[in-house]
């Protein structure tokens, strides 16, 4: 932004510059890219938004100038869980105002708008917006749910303020050492309850192909010639069947166990 006298003479012609400046009573000002600027005069604000460029001014005339581009702001807040759990975020707010409603935005809040009401409405809508959600989802299964509450509780808050809330994001999640220990150990048995799944099915289709292969030996009764056997022989495929079924016996048995374990992975959490 740049405001200045309307016309400009070298520094031993300052006391008559100034006296120029005051008799012919106006002033330059200055809207650089990106910004929009509003006029107060001595008979009130002027009904208008001045875009990029130069224009001359009344004296007495007193620029207001705003950033007309998208901006993001950081915002820390504290918010309680649904559990009453304390809970820490970092939010990144991205907004901007509206450039036709820049004379009522200076008339009605000012240049300060953000600290004034954007960043109060968004901290109130994350605190009314978590309570309704346990650490476990504020921390990783609820995120984009509780963003998209905060920005559409934030946007019919701030309906008519002059300013629109294109997104709020959440950058971190900071839980008690407890509950983050507890949430970790959750995550770890539920990834290896998985895996002992995949393991199970593998070892079943495993043993259901050798057994499919020694039903067939048994059904077509024995070669006429000996060459035909497998090569490991009747006695080595039920071999290969007795082992699977070992394993198989093993799979389902931890399988089990993890089964039993399931029921602390839906346990309050500390």
């Amino acid at each position: 932004m740049i405001f200045h006298p309307c016309r400009s003479a070298p520094w031993s012609w300052v006391p008559g510059a100034i006296g120029l400046a005051l008799g012919s009573g106006c002033t330059h000002m200055t809207v650089q890219p990106g910004q929009v600027a509003v006029v107060s005069t001595p008979n009130g604000p002027a009904e208008k938004v001045y875009p990029e460029g130069d224009y001359q001014l009344g004296f007495y005339d007193q620029p207001t100038f705003y950033d007309a581009r998208s901006q993001e702001r950081d915002e820390a807040v504290t918010v309680l869980a649904s559990n009453g759990v304390q809970v820490g975020m970092d939010l990144a707010v991205r907004y901007h105002i509206v450039l036709s409603e820049t004379v009522q935005l200076n008339r009605e809040i000012g240049m300060h708008y953000y600290s004034v009401l954007v960043g109060p409405t968004v901290k109130s809508q994350a605190r009314r917006a978590a309570a309704e959600m346990s650490p476990e989802e504020l921390r990783s299964t609820g995120r984009e749910r509780l963003e998209r509450r905060i920005r559409e509780g934030a946007g019919q808050a701030m309906q008519g303020r002059h300013v629109v809330i294109e997104a709020v994001l959440i950058r971190n999640v900071t839980l008690p050492a407890a509950i983050q220990s507890a949430l970790d150990a959750k995550l770890a048995a539920a990834q290896e309850a998985a895996r002992r799944r995949l393991q199970l099915e593998a070892t079943q289709r495993q043993f259901d192909e050798v057994r499919s292969k020694h039903q067939a030996l048994d059904d077509s009764g024995p070669p006429a010639d000996p060459a035909a056997l497998p090569e490991d022989g009747r006695e080595g495929m039920q071999q290969q069947i007795d082992d699977l079924k070992r394993q198989l016996e093993e799979v389902k048995a931890r399988q089990r166990e993890l089964e039993d374990t399931r029921g602390q992975e839906d346990a309050p959490l500390p």
